[in-house]
């Protein structure tokens, strides 16, 4: 049975295989985040990156 139904669960998934980078701490979403996100490409991983709020 298909468990995507929407972002929520699709999320959730993600989170259920560790497919998922949370952001947790402050950051600037226009420098810091794109260093993340440049950070995890150089390890050749690209996993989808959320900030949390």
């Amino acid at each position: 049975m298909n468990k995507i139904k929407d972002l929520r669960s699709f999320i959730d998934v993600l989170k259920e295989y560790n497919e998922v980078v949370f952001v947790d701490n402050e950051v600037d979403s226009k420098y810091e985040l794109s260093a993340v996100i440049a950070t995890l490409e150089k390890r050749r991983t690209c996993p989808p990156v959320l900030k949390e709020c």
